[in-house]
């Protein structure tokens, strides 16, 4: 089975209506053996939202991100992070768990933001069906 972490991004422009990228993944997790899940990081990130002080929306963004596996970083991840960042990969500690997350556990990486990430040895990108 592949997973594909999502980065914060591709969950933010969903929420905003710009999900045409996520929508496909969607449909495409019902056909394959696909699953989809975030980084505690994205999590964080995206509930940091200070529009969600609104009950309402804040219910909502939880049931959304609720429907993805959440991998909260281990150890072992930690680690590989904090070497990331010692190797000067231009990447902020956020990225730099969830590059470490995508490498340690063999997921593929979903973002808009490839530039940063491609620095980063060992990242595989989702590219859609496979």
């Amino acid at each position: 089975m592949t997973t594909v972490l999502l980065d914060t991004d591709i969950l933010i422009d969903y929420t905003k209506g710009f999900g045409q990228q996520l929508d496909g993944v969607f449909e495409e997790k019902m056909g394959v053996g696909l699953e989809l899940a975030v980084s505690g990081v994205t999590v964080v990130e995206f509930l940091a939202d200070r529009l969600l002080r609104n009950k309402n929306k804040l219910k909502k963004a939880m049931e959304f991100v609720g429907q993805f596996r959440c991998v909260v970083p281990s150890r072992s991840i930690c680690v590989l992070a904090g070497e990331l960042l010692r190797e000067g990969k231009s990447l902020a500690t956020p990225d730099a768990l969830i590059a470490a997350t995508c490498i340690d556990r063999d997921f593929c990486l979903m973002t808009r933001n490839r530039k940063d990430f491609s620095r980063v040895k060992g990242i595989k990108f989702y590219e859609g069906k496979e």
